[in-house]
């Protein structure tokens, strides 16, 4: 087919364009849609470690309720190694980390709450973490290291009050009745009216020695 002038002109400089320009384009359309398959990519395994996350928290909350401590640390612990990045993996940290507490296993509930502040990226679940854990420190007889805990706690207004009841019991344990007195006192004035942890500081506080 034999072109004129103006359109042969036209057919040449696109040439020399696609010469000077075409690997550079192809390359970077290339690259965008590498991109655009490897986001879509991630998102499907994101969705996919996700799901079985959700199903392995499950089997490990009906663990925690029937009291199976053997499945209870398995499933835990494989939840924190194969779906760390879930946020399933603090949730079945903490579960596992309370019922092992309530049966005396303090050395691997301490590793559990210590790795929910350490290493889950979850800051959401520090202030409960480290109120736990000072909890469980207290159970082992080390309330110093629990004051530790929760001097690092950056609360949210709503779980100051956690904070302080938890204060009121490592300062009771050290034998100092008057920070005792004063930590709970301040948790009930940060608590709201429907918190259930007023309750409880209520009682711990009419159970102290009367003042002087």
């Amino acid at each position: 087919m034999a072109y004129d002038l103006e359109e042969q002109e036209s057919i040449d400089q696109m040439k020399a364009w696609w010469d000077q320009w075409g690997t550079p384009v192809t390359a970077a359309v290339c690259v965008v849609c590498l991109g655009f398959a490897a986001w879509n990519g991630w998102n499907w395994y994101q969705r996919n470690q996700a799901a079985k996350a959700s199903g392995a928290y499950v089997q490990l909350q009906n663990a925690v309720m029937q009291k199976d401590m053997k499945n209870v640390a398995s499933i835990a612990t494989g939840l924190v190694s194969e779906y760390g990045s879930t946020i399933y993996a603090p949730l079945g940290a903490l579960a596992a980390a309370g019922v092992e507490a309530e049966t005396g296993n303090l050395a691997s509930a301490e590793a559990r709450l210590t790795w929910v502040i350490e290493k889950s990226g979850r800051e959401e679940y520090d202030t409960l973490a480290r109120v736990r854990l000072a909890g469980v420190l207290l159970s082992d007889k080390k309330p110093d290291e629990a004051l530790k805990q929760l001097e690092a706690a950056k609360p949210v207004p709503d779980q100051q009050a956690l904070v302080d009841d938890r204060f009121g019991d490592a300062w009771f344990v050290k034998g100092d009745i008057a920070k005792a007195r004063a930590a709970w006192e301040k948790a009930l004035k940060t608590a709201s009216k429907e918190n259930a942890v007023r309750i409880v500081v209520e009682r711990k506080l009419a159970a102290l020695p009367p003042l002087d």
